[in-house]
């Protein structure tokens, strides 16, 4: 439940009704995100079948889509995006996390609340902050349509 004062909410007062509820306004959420945490480089949100409805960082996952989200879903050992290859971390129904060893960054993601799929990539840190920055990937993602 959202209080106000509430560290981990990103949003600003008179937006909270309509965030709870779910939103489908991708880049104010997006834009929270990356001022909350600026680990979070580019975003993408992906529907069930892998069409692109938001973008953002300039990250085009529209090439990539349907093979992520294959791999996602057979819990695939390696991820491939652009041409970079990430190792799976950890792959589950509503999570993703894989990390590139070259330190080419991270790419994680999380099922929204509408059954979308929120993917974002995070600029190389280590693996363990990785799996932070994951958890406010998916608490931006619980926020989505």
């Amino acid at each position: 439940m959202h209080r106000r004062g509430d560290p981990f909410t990103y949003f600003k007062p008179g937006v909270e009704d309509r965030i709870m509820s779910g939103t489908s306004d991708y880049g104010e959420l997006f834009a929270a995100l990356q001022k909350a945490n600026p680990n979070v480089d580019m975003g993408c949100v992906l529907d069930p079948g892998g069409k692109v409805l938001f973008t953002a960082g300039g990250w085009d996952l529209t090439a990539d889509a349907e093979k992520v989200l294959k791999t996602w879903k057979e819990h695939g050992p390696r991820l491939e995006i652009q041409g970079t290859g990430y190792s799976m971390l950890r792959s589950e129904p509503e999570s993703l996390v894989s990390t590139n060893l070259a330190k080419k960054g991270s790419v994680v993601g999380s099922i929204t609340k509408g059954g979308n799929f929120f993917i974002a990539h995070l600029l190389p840190t280590s693996v363990e902050q990785a799996g932070k920055d994951y958890i406010d990937v998916a608490r931006t993602a619980a926020k989505m349509k």
